[in-house]
């Protein structure tokens, strides 16, 4: 017996205005079931995410502001708590001009070396014009002259 078979012949009993009305509801019935249980969740997850990602880019602009403003300026005589801090234990500061310096650097972390003057690099605009670096049992022996603003017109991302 087919279980569809009183349905069949419950639709074959209407007029056809009674199944217009029937499928017309029936459809009526299918986006209102769609809307509500697919289309208003999708919305407010939307909604979630709009929110989440207005708060992460504002946390974001407050926390560049916050390095842009502890981001100093370097000094002759700052740079070797600078080099310190990355890892660098044997730093000597020679004045070149008012400008420049010259940095030697001995039995240095390569790693270590590397790493500093990519921060120099990408927090303050620094790079050395001149640099000689040998190779040593103890690390490396460095000889650097370093510029001690950004140029003009060099542009930074001032990110940590």
């Amino acid at each position: 017996m087919n279980t569809l078979n009183p349905a069949r012949t419950w639709w074959d009993a209407r007029a056809p205005r009674e199944r217009w009305m029937v499928g017309t509801m029936l459809a009526c019935v299918a986006v209102f079931a769609f809307h509500y249980a697919l289309m208003q969740p999708l919305s407010r997850l939307d909604r979630d995410q709009t929110l989440r990602y207005q708060r992460a880019a504002g946390a974001l602009a407050a926390l560049q502001a916050a390095h842009a403003a502890r981001t100093e300026a370097l000094t002759a005589a700052s740079l070797p708590a600078h080099a310190h801090a990355a890892g660098i234990p044997q730093v000597r500061i020679r004045p070149v001009s008012a400008s420049e310096v010259e940095v030697d650097i001995d039995a240095a972390p390569a790693a270590s070396l590397i790493g500093w003057l990519d921060r120099l690099d990408r927090t303050q605009g620094l790079a050395p014009s001149q640099v000689s670096i040998t190779r040593e049992e103890a690390g490396v022996t460095a000889r650097l002259r370093l510029p001690l603003a950004r140029p003009a017109g060099q542009p930074g991302t001032d990110l940590p």
